[in-house]
């Protein structure tokens, strides 16, 4: 990380993250420079063995999630508080298609393609402040 960078992100040092997605693509590049910036994190994924695999290599902590139900999103969010104890930062990540896409998608997918995308960011940014 180059010198200028590591200085900007010093005050991301024993932080406490949780990030949701985290375990491949864009998550996976977050939690890569939060946990080199010094900062404990928790990857929360619902591909099991990416997550595992991604919080191994980054020394992160994993939980798997299913973030388009509410019961998968207070699952994620007690294993941040039981994991990391409190949580200074959350990175809403998740999100995708869960399978073929509209039209070729069934209802009952699309509509849990919908909740992951909608209520997966949703419910977590609610979830700390009640």
């Amino acid at each position: 990380m180059p010198h200028e960078l590591a200085a900007q992100l010093d005050w991301l040092r024993g932080q406490a993250g949780l990030v949701s997605g985290g375990a491949a693509g864009i998550g996976k590049a977050v939690t890569t420079r939060l946990t080199a910036a010094g900062a404990k994190v928790l990857i929360a994924d619902i591909d099991v063995p990416a997550g595992r695999q991604t919080a191994e290599q980054l020394g992160a902590g994993f939980v798997a999630a299913d973030l388009s139900t509410p019961d998968g999103v207070r699952a994620m969010m007690a294993a941040a508080q039981h994991e990391l104890g409190r949580l200074d930062l959350l990175v809403n990540n998740v999100g995708g298609a869960l399978g073929p896409t509209y039209p070729q998608a069934s209802p009952e997918l699309w509509m849990r393609t919908l909740d992951l995308n909608l209520h997966g960011v949703c419910w977590p940014s609610s979830s700390p402040c009640r």
